[in-house]
C-alpha cells in the first residue's frame, strides 16, 4: 500500500474533481487502487480493471461455441 505524499496528491486531485461536481472517480490506471480506496470518497471509486475483468468474463459466459463455417468458393 502507498503511503505519504503519493497518497496525498492522489486524493488532493480527487477531491479537486468532487468539489467540481464529479459523481464518481475512475481509477483508470492499474497502480491507482494501491492509493485509493472506496470508503476514502464521498463518491463511488470505480476501478477500471475491475470492470474489465468482471466484462471480460461476461463475454466468455455468454459466448456460444461457433462451429466453422467453410468459406464460400468464387465459380
Amino acid at each position: 500500500m502507498v503511503t505519504g505524499l503519493p497518497k496525498e496528491r492522489v486524493h488532493q486531485g480527487a477531491q479537486i474533481l468532487i468539489d467540481a461536481g464529479a459523481e464518481a472517480i475512475i481509477a483508470g490506471c492499474t497502480e491507482l487502487p494501491l492509493v485509493m480506496s472506496p470508503d476514502e470518497f464521498s463518491v463511488p471509486l470505480i476501478d477500471a480493471v475491475d470492470v474489465l475483468l468482471e466484462n471480460t468474463i461476461r463475454q466468455c459466459l455468454n459466448t456460444s461455441v461457433r462451429t466453422a463455417q467453410p468459406k464460400a468458393t468464387q465459380s
